[in-house]
């Protein structure tokens, strides 16, 4: 049926493949583990946080 073929594959991901691609991506940034946490958090918070800030400082503007 079409509702099965858009539901997810029975496969799993292949963990030596992910394991490469995340030792690859260690040895490239030259980051630990942490830091690259840390990056993607203050990056995941400070983009809605900008755009709220660009909002308000416009909408005072304008009133």
């Amino acid at each position: 049926m079409l509702h099965n073929y858009l539901l997810h594959h029975s496969e799993s991901i292949d963990s030596e493949l992910i394991e490469a691609i995340i030792d690859k991506l260690f040895d490239i940034t030259g980051l630990s583990s942490l830091t690259m946490i840390i990056i993607l958090i203050i990056l995941t918070i400070s983009i809605p946080l900008s755009t709220i800030l660009i909002y308000f400082i416009n909408f005072k503007k304008n009133y």
